[in-house]
C-alpha cells in the first residue's frame, strides 16, 4: 500500500505466475537430470571433491544452473566437465528466456499503475476545487446531448 514499486512488482509476479512456475519446474527437472549425469560421469573419481549421491550432487546442479558457482564441488573427468558446461549454459538460457516476458509485463504494469495514479490525482484535484467553490459542476455527456452546448 505504501510502496508503489513493491505493488507493481507484486502485480508483475502475479501476472507472470505461469512463466515463473514453468521456470521453477524446468529448474527442478534440469537439476535432477544434470545431477544424475554428473554423478554417473564422475563415478569413482577420487581426485576431486566427491559427488557422494544424486541428492548430494543436486546441490552442485542448482548452484551451477543459477550461475552462483561456489566452487566447493566441481567435476574432474572430461565427461563430467562436458556435462558441467552444458549444465551452466542451459541454466543461463533457462533464466534468460523469461526475462523478456517479465520485463515487458513489468513495463506494462508500471504504465498501468502510473495512469491509475494520475486519474486518482486528477479526481482529488477536481474534488478539492469543487469544495473550494472554484468549480460548481462538471458537464456529463448526457447534459451536452440534452441541452445542446450545456450552458
Amino acid at each position: 500500500r505504501h510502496s508503489d514499486g513493491m505493488m507493481v512488482l507484486a502485480k508483475t509476479a502475479e501476472a507472470c505466475s505461469d512463466e515463473l512456475g514453468l521456470l521453477l519446474f524446468c529448474l527442478i527437472v534440469f537439476s535432477i537430470l544434470f545431477s544424475s549425469l554428473i554423478f554417473f560421469a564422475e563415478g569413482n573419481d577420487t581426485t576431486g571433491p566427491a559427488f557422494e549421491s544424486i541428492p548430494h550432487t543436486l546441490w552442485w546442479a542448482v548452484v551451477t544452473m543459477t550461475t552462483i558457482g561456489y566452487g566447493d564441488m566441481y567435476p574432474t573427468t572430461g565427461l563430467g566437465q562436458f556435462f558441467g558446461a552444458i549444465c551452466a549454459l542451459s541454466g543461463v538460457v533457462m533464466v534468460a528466456l523469461p526475462i523478456s516476458v517479465l520485463s515487458m509485463t513489468f513495463s506494462y504494469k508500471f504504465q498501468e499503475h502510473r495512469s491509475q495514479k494520475q486519474v486518482k490525482e486528477r479526481r482529488r484535484h477536481r474534488e478539492r476545487k469543487m469544495r473550494e467553490g472554484v468549480i460548481t459542476r462538471f458537464l456529463s455527456v448526457d447534459d451536452v446531448s440534452k441541452n445542446g452546448a450545456g450552458f
